[in-house]
C-alpha cells in the first residue's frame, strides 16, 4: 500500500480523448504544423518524451482537434492498452489515446506519467472484453493514483528519469556491440548479396550433416505417449522459439524427464548447434547457446549441425544477413501458415571463405560477445533497480 494518500485522476488533471480530423478534408493533412500522435509513437517498454511525430496535421485542422498543452500526459487506451508519454509541445493526439492535461499545483507531469506506466496492468484490467480492449473515459478518470506533495512528486520523477537514462544508454551501447558485429562480417566478407571477395558459393545442404526435427522421433501417437512437456524444472529443457527469441532460458521454459529426453535421440540439442523454425516465423535463424542441463528440441523447428568446413560463429551471421534472409523467406510457402520444408534449406546458397578467416572472425565476435554479456548484465542490474523504485513508489 502507498505510502500517500491516493486521488482519481479526474481530480488532478483534465481527461481528454483525442480525435481524427477528417481525412476526406486533405487541407488538414497538407503541412506538417501540428504533431498528431498515435499509438504507434509511444514504445510500451518504457516513458517517451514526445517530440517528433510519424503523423502530422496542418494548421487548419486545429479548430477541429483537441489541442494538448505541453506537459500532457498520453496514454493508449483502445488496442495496444497502457503506453505511456509526455509530450514536448503543444500537439494533439487520435481517438485511440487517452490525455491527462495536469493540474500542474496538483501534480507533475513527470512523475504522473511513471505513475501511469506502474498502472499498465490495472488499466489493462479495466478494459472491456472486446477483440479490440477499449477504456472508456469514465473508468480511466476514476483510476486512482498515489498524491505525494509536489516537491516529493518531482524528486521521484528526477529519479526515475536518471535511472530510465542510464538503462536506455546501456541498451545503445548492446545496440552498438550487435552492430560492430555486423560490421566486422562485412568487413572481412564483404556483402554476400554482390559476392565482392568472391568467395566460393555453395549450398546450405552441401555443409550440413544433420538436419533433423522433433518428428524424426516416431508418429504422433509415440511422441504422445513418450513425451509430456513439464512446468517444473527436471532433466532436460524443451527449448522453444519464445526461449530462443527472448534469450531467457529461465522464465517460463518447459522440461521434459530424461525417459523422454532419451526416447528424443535424433533431436538433442547442444550448444553451437542452429535451429531454423519451420512453421509460423518460418525462416527465423537462431543460434543455441551453452546451457546447464540437456536441452531437446520443440516442435516446429528444424536443427542444424555443419561440416569441419564451416565455424558455427560465421554460420550463424551468414544466415542473419539480409542476403540469406532474403533467400530464405524466397523459401517459406504458405498464405495463412508460412512454412519451410527441408529441401527449401538445402537449397539455400552459401558464400564459403576459407576456415581460417571464419575462425579469426569467430574469436572477435567471442570478444564482442564478453562484451555484451557484461552490458546485459548491467542492464538487468538497472532494470531491476527501476522496477524496484516503481515498486516502491506506486504500489
Amino acid at each position: 500500500m502507498s505510502k500517500w494518500d491516493s486521488v482519481k485522476l479526474g481530480d488532478v488533471g483534465k481527461i481528454v480523448t483525442g480525435n481524427t480530423p477528417s481525412t476526406n478534408n486533405i487541407e488538414y493533412y497538407s503541412n506538417n504544423d501540428i504533431a498528431f500522435y498515435k499509438p504507434n509513437d509511444l514504445p510500451e517498454t518504457k516513458v517517451t518524451y514526445l517530440d517528433d511525430a510519424t503523423n502530422y496535421v496542418s494548421e487548419l485542422a486545429k479548430t477541429k482537434l483537441r489541442m494538448l498543452p505541453k506537459g500532457s500526459v498520453l496514454v493508449t487506451c483502445i488496442g495496444t492498452i497502457g503506453k505511456v508519454g509526455i509530450t514536448l509541445k503543444e500537439s494533439s493526439c487520435n481517438q485511440q489515446i487517452n490525455a491527462i492535461i495536469p493540474d500542474v499545483k496538483k501534480v507533475d507531469s513527470q512523475y504522473l506519467a511513471y505513475c501511469m506506466f506502474s498502472k499498465k496492468k490495472e488499466i489493462q484490467s479495466i478494459a472491456n472484453a472486446a477483440i479490440v480492449p477499449i477504456v472508456n473515459k469514465t473508468n480511466f478518470s476514476n483510476i486512482e493514483i498515489p498524491l505525494p506533495p509536489l516537491e516529493t512528486q518531482k524528486q521521484i520523477a528526477k529519479i526515475l528519469d536518471t535511472v530510465a537514462e542510464l538503462l536506455a544508454m546501456r541498451k545503445q551501447q548492446l545496440a552498438e556491440l550487435d552492430n560492430l558485429i555486423k560490421s566486422t562480417f562485412y568487413d572481412m566478407f564483404g556483402d554476400p548479396t554482390v559476392n565482392d571477395k568472391g568467395w566460393e558459393t555453395v549450398t546450405v545442404g552441401d555443409l550440413i550433416t544433420v538436419l533433423t526435427d522433433y518428428h524424426a522421433n516416431g508418429s504422433y501417437e509415440k511422441l504422445r505417449d513418450n513425451v509430456e512437456l513439464l512446468n517444473e524444472p527436471n532433466y532436460a529443457y524443451m527449448i522453444r522459439t519464445t526461449d530462443l527469441e527472448n534469450e531467457n532460458y529461465l522464465d517460463n521454459v518447459k522440461y521434459i524427464t530424461r525417459e523422454a529426453y532419451e526416447y528424443l535421440e535424433k533431436s538433442k540439442v547442444y550448444g553451437g548447434d542452429i535451429i531454423i523454425n519451420k512453421i509460423g516465423s518460418a525462416g527465423k535463424v537462431y543460434l543455441v547457446p551453452y546451457l546447464n542441463r540437456p536441452v531437446s528440441l520443440a516442435m516446429n523447428q528444424f536443427l542444424l549441425r555443419f561440416n569441419d568446413n564451416t565455424n558455427v560463429m560465421y554460420v550463424y551471421r551468414y544466415l542473419n544477413t539480409e542476403f540469406s534472409e532474403k533467400n530464405i523467406l524466397d523459401r517459406v510457402r504458405g498464405a495463412v501458415t508460412k512454412t519451410i520444408t527441408k529441401d527449401a534449406i538445402r537449397s539455400v546458397p552459401f558464400r564459403l571463405p576459407p576456415l581460417s578467416l571464419q575462425n579469426q572472425f569467430a574469436t572477435m565476435v567471442t570478444k564482442i560477445e564478453e562484451q555484451k554479456a557484461l552490458v546485459k548484465k548491467a542492464i538487468d542490474e538497472t532494470q531491476y533497480l527501476f522496477d524496484s523504485l516503481m515498486s516502491e513508489y506506486f504500489e
